[in-house]
Order: structure tokens, then sequence, then C-alpha cells
């Protein structure tokens, strides 16, 4: 096998993190550039970025967890997400009209008794995004991290996806409590956001709207001070390239064992969309290699076979659970 490297590996699966959560390809690799900048402005040791270079590029490796009752209750969950993306998630009212206006799109066409039913359960549920959903998506996440060999301090980041800076979040971690990394890679995935969708403006705005907030005061100053230079070029630059020549330290390769770690964990986290399809890719690559050693593949071919199988069904994530 030719040398694979660490980050190679986590930029591909960041791919299909952003289908599963509903944003354009490149999302996550965005990130990593302007928490990179970011991280860079702030002087962040090289531990702390390097935890900030993976968050950005795998902060939604759990996020296929539970997928299947979110999407039982207002549809399509990928289209959600991406709208979710654009609120503030502790405005309770921009929120709650969000999960009302798409429970409505679910059930279009019922009769009226049928929708005031589904809107009231879906309404009930609600309170499980905080006490079972987000943090599904912690513990997903963290496991699939030490799963894939990375350090402590990098597990516990990636278990704080849904942190915020006032507390108000989930773990409940409030201000310096949350790991630098993440402070600066939740800011940096809110930059990218909005300068889609607005430009530089829009990502300052949202900058100085939600310092305090959602954001660190400081991280926030200092991207609105620095955001012509860590905006640059984020609509036209070579993302896959540039993410890799930005790893902090040392590249990592991956040995034969610790690459078909990853792949296992990543066949994981694509069958989790479903509890119908949980340990499918498993199943398929154990089938693929034992059929080719039955018929006489030498053991090279046998082992890209069940990686592949592994792998197959990556695509899965970018299909709403709803159709699943």
């Amino acid at each position: 096998m030719a040398s694979i490297r660490l980050a190679e590996l986590m930029v591909a699966l960041s791919i299909a993190t952003d289908l599963g959560m509903g944003q354009p390809m490149e999302y996550a690799m965005t990130t990593c550039i302007v928490a990179m900048r970011l991280g860079e402005i702030l002087k962040l040791s090289d531990a702390d970025l390097r935890d900030a270079y993976y968050e950005a590029l795998l902060r939604y490796i759990g996020c296929n967890a539970d997928t299947y009752w979110l999407a039982s209750i207002i549809g399509d969950e990928l289209v959600l997400r991406a709208e979710f993306a654009k609120i503030d998630i502790a405005d309770n009212g921009k929120v709650l009209g969000l999960m009302l206006r798409f429970i409505q799109q679910a059930n279009a066409g019922t009769n009226p008794i049928k929708l005031a039913q589904a809107m009231v359960s879906g309404f009930a549920q609600l309170p499980q995004v905080n006490s079972s959903f987000f943090p599904g998506h912690c513990e997903v996440a963290q496991r699939l991290a030490s799963r894939m060999g990375f350090e402590a301090s990098f597990v516990q980041t990636v278990g704080q996806i849904y942190a915020r800076w006032d507390g108000k979040g989930v773990p409940g971690l409030k201000g310096e409590a949350i790991s630098s990394a993440l402070q600066v890679v939740t800011l940096a995935q809110d930059v990218v956001t909005f300068f889609r969708l607005g430009g530089v403006d829009a990502a300052m705005t949202m900058a100085r709207e939600r310092s305090g907030k959602a954001h660190a005061p400081k991280i926030s100053e200092a991207f609105c001070q620095h955001a012509q230079t860590v905006c640059a070029g984020l609509d036209s630059e070579p993302v896959w390239q540039a993410v890799l020549a930005m790893e902090p330290g040392q590249p990592r390769a991956l040995s034969e064992a610790e690459f078909d770690l990853a792949c296992e964990a990543i066949a994981d986290f694509t069958d989790i969309k479903s509890p119908f399809l949980l340990g499918h890719s498993r199943g398929v690559a154990r089938l693929a290699f034992e059929a080719a050693q039955q018929f006489g593949l030498p053991i090279a071919d046998s082992q890209l076979l069940r990686r592949a199988a592994w792998l197959h069904d990556i695509g899965r994530v970018g299909v709403s659970a709803a159709i699943w």
C-alpha cells in the first residue's frame, strides 16, 4: 500500500460529513482554512492548532447518529440542517419557527387533524434534542475519533461540538472551559456559512452579533480585525491542496493496520445513518475478503477488496434518512 497521510484520509472523510450536514462539499475544508488562519493570528499552541485542524474537518463525524429519529419528525433532515446553520440555535423563536415549518412540510397534504397531531407529537419530542440527540452525536464522535487513533485532547474537543461561550449549548460548558481549538473552529464554521451568504461584511456582522453568545469575544474581535485576510481567496483557491499544506506539525503516515482501523470506523460512521443498516458495511467487507481468499486472490488484492467494501456506501450519508 502506498503511504497514506492521516490528513488525506480525514480530508476525504470531511466531504462525507459535509453531505451529512446538508452542506456543499468542501465546507469543512474551507472551515479548516479559516480556523488555521485564525489560530495563527491568536497564536494558539502547536497542540491546539493541530486539534483545531482536525476538529474543523471532523466536527460532525457523529452527525449520522439518530438521524432516522429526526427525519421521522421533520422529513428531510439534510435541508433542515442547512437552514439551522444560518441561525443562532439559542434563539428559541427562530428554532421553533423553523421546526414548525419543517413539520408542516413533512405532513403536507394530510388532513388538519393529522397535521395537528404531528405538530403536537413533534414539539413534544423536541426536548430530546438537548437531552439525547446532541449528546449522542458527541459520544459517537468521540468513539470514532478514539478508534481512528487520535490523541486524548482531540477526543475531548470533538465531544464539545455543541458547546457555546455563553453556556447555553451541549454540554453545558462555558467560557474558557471550552477548548481553545473548538472556540476557534465554531466561529470559523459560522464565518464560512455567512461568507457564502453575503461575503466578508455578512461574516463580520455575524461575528459581532454573536460575540459573547455563541462565540468568544476575543476570537470574534480578532476575526473582525483581520477579516479580509482570513477570508482571502475562500471562493477561488484550490481547497484540497491548501488544507493539506496547512497541516500543523509533522505529517502522520498511516500504517496498513491503522488504515484498516480507520476504514472500519468510517464504515460504522456510514451505517449508523439508519438502525436497519448497522453492521452492513462490516458484513460486506467480511464476505468480500473471504470470497477473495476462496478464489485464491493474492492477500493484497483481498485486503483491497475489504477496504473497498468498508467504504463502498459512504455516499449514503448524503441521502436523507427519511428515504432510508
